[in-house]
């Protein structure tokens, strides 16, 4: 399945450099791969979460949940982020799926 992520800005983190760390990673690389998004939203909104940055494919949200949880965080601390984020679940009519990262707490 593919799932479709959002990066808040405040990761001061971009779409290319989340997919290269994510794929480096053997248990991230596992769960999905990661590619930039062409076209991602300029404004970062999580009600709309249109576009999203990065796609996931091949993601098995249902086996991931917590997992997936874990290793955004994990790969967020390796790339110097550690700040408390929430990923929430979107779906949009047409059905597409939408994970849109934040960050709900600052240091």
């Amino acid at each position: 399945m593919e799932y479709h992520l959002t990066l808040d800005p405040r990761f001061d983190l971009s779409a290319r450099e989340f997919a290269d760390a994510w794929n480096a990673s053997p248990a991230c690389r596992a769960t999905a791969l990661a590619r930039p998004e062409e076209g991602a939203p300029a404004q970062f909104d999580p009600s709309l979460a249109q576009a999203g940055q990065i796609v996931l494919e091949g993601l098995l949200i249902g086996a991931a949940g917590n997992a997936l949880y874990d290793l955004l965080k994990a790969l967020f601390i390796r790339k110097g982020i550690r700040r408390k984020i929430e990923i929430v679940e979107v779906t949009r009519p047409d059905g597409a799926h939408i994970l849109v990262t934040s960050i709900v707490e600052e240091e």
